[in-house]
């Protein structure tokens, strides 16, 4: 019974331990060693494999990104070109309508006459109308 409870340390390849308890049956030891041998061939299978997809197409992954940066930096610096040029160009316009809208304003204030009333003398003209339209309104 003291051997049931007794530890065996089995290493892995990663230097990490498990502990098992002592099998009795010898074969099941057998067993289990092959087993994690299999396990530990199998990973070393993989670990190869990684290592020959790894050195095969880590350039390629390596070349697509630093594209991939490239090619964003440029939309980027373009898109703040066209926005300055869309705004300079916006800019100009109002300019433009602006000074239109101020030149067919100054037309218009030309087109007054000089002479015109001001807008006191309408006030008392105003005032004159309605009070000879009331007297004679009266009588």
């Amino acid at each position: 019974m003291d051997d049931l409870n007794e530890n065996v340390t089995l290493r892995l390849r990663s230097n990490e331990t498990m502990s098992f308890y002592l099998l009795q049956d010898d074969e099941m030891k057998k067993e289990i060693r092959e087993l994690f041998e299999s396990e530990r061939h199998k990973l070393r299978l993989n670990q190869i494999a990684r290592e020959m997809v790894y050195s095969k197409y880590f350039p390629f992954f390596m070349i697509a990104i630093a594209a991939y940066l490239i090619l964003s930096l440029i939309w980027v610096f373009y898109n703040i070109n066209s926005y300055r040029k869309q705004k300079k160009e916006l800019i100009e316009k109002e300019r433009f309508y602006l000074q239109l809208e101020n030149k067919r304003l100054l037309e218009r204030y030309n087109e007054v006459p000089i002479d015109a009333p001001t807008s006191s003398e309408r006030i008392e003209d105003i005032k004159n109308i309605q009070i000879s339209d009331y007297f004679t309104a009266q009588s």
